[in-house]
C-alpha cells in the first residue's frame, strides 16, 4: 500500500480490523525530520461505503477535539485519489489483547495500572466538549482490549475512536456496533448506548485483565439478546485478587444499568480504594517502568523490528514484518497490500529469448512455404569435454528452429551475417535418440553422418 505524493512512507502493517487496517509508517519534514506514525485506511471492499467515510472523518474531528494523554490521538488527515486515510500517533508498544494472550494472568498491580488508565481515557472521552465548550456527550460503543494500546512508556491508551457517538442526540434506535462479548445487554436490545453501557464494557475488560480468561463467548448470543448468567467474582479464577476488588468489578458488571456507577471518575475511585485497602503499607498499582519491563519482554524483539525498517533500503511499499518459528517478527521484502513486486533480474533475458524464438519460428515458417533449397550434407563431430556434438551446417537464406524432443536439447548458435555467408554451427546435445530434422516438412531431410573429431572446427575457416 502506497500514498501517492505523500509525506508518509509506509513501512508496515500493524493490525486490522473489521473496518480498517492500521500501517506503520515513517513521517518525512524538512532538515531530516522523520518519526514513526500509524496510518489508517479502511478495507478497499469497503471504500464505497459512505458510511465508512464518514466513520473515518468523525474520528479525525473527534480526536481534533479530545487531547489526552491515555487516548490515542490522530494527528493529521491525508488524501489520496479521493481516499481519507487517518494519521494517528503511534504507540510502540501492543494491544491488551496480545499481552493476554502471552501472560495469563497478567500481574496484579500491573493489571490495574492499566485499568486506571483506561479509565482516564474514557472519562475524557466522556466529558468531551465542542469548540464552543458544550459537552458532546459522546460514548465509545467499543471497549475491548483489541482497543486497549499499551506502550513501552508504561502507559495504556484508549483508541479507535471511529464508532464513538454522541448518546445525547440519539433519540431513535441506531445500529449496534461493537464487539458482543463486551456489549451491555441493553445496548444490545435497544441499539442506545450511553456512558452506563460503556461502564459495562470496562468492567468486562477489568475482569479478563484481572484473571487472564475470557468472561463472555459470542456464542451467547440469542434471538431476544444476550444470553449470560451471573458473573463469578475474579478472586475464585485469581485467589490473589482481594474480595474488595471483588465487589468494585461486579459493580461495574450489574445487568442493571442503574446499580452500575455513575460515571467513570466513580468506578476508578472505587477501584483504587479498594486496592490500597487491600495492600496497606504497599503499593498497590504497578509503577510505569513495571508496566515498560513487562511489555519490552514480551514484545521487546518485534518493536526493535519495526524500528530497523526505517533504516531498511528495500522500496518501502515492499517491506514487511514476518515472524519467523521463535515468533520473532524480521523485516523482509514481502510485498504489503497493494505494493508491486519489482522484476527479478532474470526477467529481461527470457522475454529476450522469448522474443528470438518467435521470429525465428516465423522465419523458418516463411521460408520453408516459399523457397525448397537442395539436399544438404552435414558432419557431425563429438566434443571431447561434453556429450554434446557439432553439426556442421552451410549457410541457409534464414534461420532455422528445431524442435526439440524430451531427450534432446538443442540450443542454436546463429553466426554473424557476412558476405561470403559462411557455415554456421549448431550445438546439440548427444543422445541415444536420433537428431530430428531440422528442416521444415516440405524441405528434404538432412543426411548427417558422425565422425569424431578432438576439437570443433572453426566455422569461419575459408
Amino acid at each position: 500500500m502506497k500514498i501517492v505524493d505523500s509525506r508518509f512512507r509506509i513501512l508496515s502493517r500493524i493490525a486490522s480490523g473489521g473496518m480498517g487496517t492500521v500501517y506503520l509508517a515513517q513521517q518525512r519534514g524538512a532538515a531530516g525530520f522523520q518519526r514513526l506514525v500509524a496510518v489508517k485506511r479502511a478495507h478497499p471492499h469497503l471504500l464505497e461505503d459512505p458510511t465508512v467515510a464518514r466513520m473515518l472523518a468523525q474520528e479525525a474531528h473527534l480526536s481534533s477535539l479530545l487531547r489526552h494523554p491515555n487516548v490515542v490521538s490522530v494527528t493529521d488527515v491525508e488524501e489520496s485519489a479521493g481516499e481519507l486515510f487517518l494519521v494517528m500517533e503511534y504507540v510502540e508498544g501492543a494491544s491488551l489483547a496480545e499481552i493476554q494472550r502471552l501472560e495469563r494472568p497478567i500481574p496484579l498491580a500491573v493489571s490495574l495500572r492499566i485499568i486506571l488508565d483506561v479509565c482516564e481515557g474514557l472519562e475524557a472521552l466522556h466529558r468531551a466538549c465542542d469548540k464552543e465548550g458544550e459537552k458532546l456527550g459522546l460514548v465509545h460503543r467499543d471497549v475491548s482490549p483489541q482497543n486497549v494500546l499499551v506502550g513501552v512508556d508504561g502507559i495504556a491508551r484508549l483508541a479507535d475512536l471511529g464508532i464513538a457517538r454522541a448518546c445525547a442526540k440519539q433519540g431513535a434506535r441506531s445500529l449496534v456496533r461493537g464487539k458482543p462479548s463486551y456489549m451491555a445487554a441493553e445496548y444490545f436490545a435497544t441499539g442506545r448506548a450511553t456512558p452506563s453501557s460503556d461502564i459495562f464494557a470496562l468492567g468486562v475488560v477489568a475482569w479478563e485483565a484481572l484473571t487472564g480468561a475470557r468472561l463472555y463467548e459470542s456464542d451467547g448470543l440469542a434471538a431476544g439478546g444476550l444470553r449470560r448468567g451471573p458473573p463469578v467474582p475474579p478472586s475464585r479464577l485469581a485467589p490473589a485478587i482481594p474480595e474488595a476488588i471483588d465487589d468494585v468489578i461486579l459493580c461495574a458488571l450489574a445487568a442493571d444499568p442503574a446499580r452500575r456507577f455513575s460515571s467513570v471518575v466513580a468506578f476508578a475511585d472505587a477501584l483504587e480504594e479498594a486496592a490500597r485497602a487491600a495492600s496497606p503499607g504497599a503499593s498497590a498499582f504497578a509503577a510505569r517502568a513495571e508496566v515498560t519491563a513487562l511489555v519490552t519482554r514480551l514484545f521487546g524483539p518485534r518493536l526493535r523490528a519495526r524500528r530497523e525498517i526505517m533504516s531498511a533500503e528495500t522500496p518501502f511499499d515492499e517491506i514487511t514484518l514476518v515472524t519467523d518459528d521463535a515468533g520473532t517478527e524480521r523485516p523482509t521484502a514481502k510485498p504489503v497490500g497493494e505494493a508491486r513486486v519489482a522484476p527479478s533480474g532474470r526477467a529481461p533475458i527470457v522475454l529476450l529469448l522469448g522474443a528470438a524464438c518467435v521470429v525465428a519460428v516465423t522465419s523458418a515458417l516463411s521460408f520453408a512455404l516459399h523457397e525448397s533449397p537442395p539436399p544438404v550434407r552435414a558432419t557431425m563431430t563429438a566434443l571431447p569435454t561434453t556429450s554434446a556434438a557439432v553439426v556442421q551446417l552451410p549457410s541457409l537464406p534464414s534461420t532455422v528452429t528445431t524442435p526439440a524432443p524430451a531427450a534432446v536439447a538443442a540450443r542454436a548458435v546463429v553466426a554473424p551475417a557476412v558476405t561470403t555467408r559462411p557455415p554456421r554451427t549448431i550445438r546439440a546435445e548427444a543422445s541415444a535418440a536420433p537428431l530430428p530434422s531440422a528442416v521444415p516438412p516440405r524441405r528434404p531431410a538432412m543426411l548427417v553422418s558422425a565422425a569424431p573429431s578432438a576439437a570443433p572446427e572453426n566455422p569461419y575457416a575459408p
